[in-house]
């Protein structure tokens, strides 16, 4: 926190016809103020997180061609599902989602991302769906090094 002290001195110089009496010698009233300014610290950097999830198996997901998605015991996985990002102190910090999916040498990949995490809040949690916790660094998060998978291979 900064602190700017300002001391502010007034000087008020009276008159002896101001005061009432009339030939004495004017009169001089000395004040002092400090006033004090606190800086407000700035908001928390935020960063954007992103990784992908691997969904292994063909017989747990369908493909297209251009696209897949998970299906039977696998069928809450697909574009649009919602991944949570959460502190170190389990708090919700940032909510987004799988934003597209590839089919990858016998895997169906999904790419996420969550905005707004914020700096210095880790280690994190992401949880994509409803299938648990995966716990990453803050180094991992800020590099998009999150690889999460499902399924056998």
């Amino acid at each position: 926190m900064r602190r700017i002290a300002a001391a502010l001195w007034i000087l008020v110089a009276a008159s002896a016809a101001a005061c009432g009496a009339a030939g004495s010698s004017p009169a001089t009233v000395t004040t002092t103020a400090t006033v004090t300014v606190t800086a407000q610290p700035s908001a928390a950097s935020t960063f954007d997180l992103s990784g992908d999830l691997q969904l292994w198996g063909a017989q747990h997901f369908a493909d297209d061609g251009s696209s897949c998605r998970g299906k039977g015991g696998y069928s809450d996985i697909g574009q649009g599902v919602a991944v949570t990002v959460y502190d170190a102190s389990g708090k919700i910090v940032s909510a987004g989602s799988v934003t597209g999916s590839t089919y990858d040498a016998g895997a169906c990949k999904f790419q996420w991302s969550a905005s707004g995490v914020p700096s210095g809040a880790g280690p994190y949690q992401v949880e994509v769906s409803h299938r648990g916790r995966m716990t990453v660094t803050e180094q991992d998060a800020r590099s998009g090094a999150i690889h999460l998978t499902l399924g056998n291979s």
